[in-house]
């Protein structure tokens, strides 16, 4: 789950909580595990008005089918069909990065 160009600017300041900051809360950032790392990049993008959604569709409960991921960013750009949680909240973080970086 990596932030590129403004979107990453940004949410280090947003991070830091101000414009001269030195680094630390970022390094402190890159160290969390990347579930915890989701957590605080979907409080970054709420505050910039970029509402992430991840849903799970159950084929058949008996005898058990595998799940369907999908995720859709601020009711839009709806991507289906992906295997696993883990790779569903990076294709959220990567939508909702590309769509920051077009904004702004």
């Amino acid at each position: 789950m990596k932030l590129t160009g403004q979107c990453k600017k940004y949410f280090k300041r947003w991070l830091y909580g101000k414009e001269d900051y030195e680094g630390y809360y970022y390094s402190e950032f890159i160290d969390l595990s990347e579930a915890m790392q989701y957590g605080v990049l979907v409080d970054f993008f709420d505050s910039v008005g970029l509402c992430i959604e991840i849903w799970v569709e159950v084929q058949n409960y008996e005898p058990f089918e595998p799940l369907f991921y999908g995720i859709m960013v601020n009711d839009v750009n709806n991507i289906n069909n992906i295997e696993t949680r883990q790779e569903a909240r990076a294709k959220a973080i990567e939508k909702a990065n590309e769509i920051y970086n077009e904004k702004n």
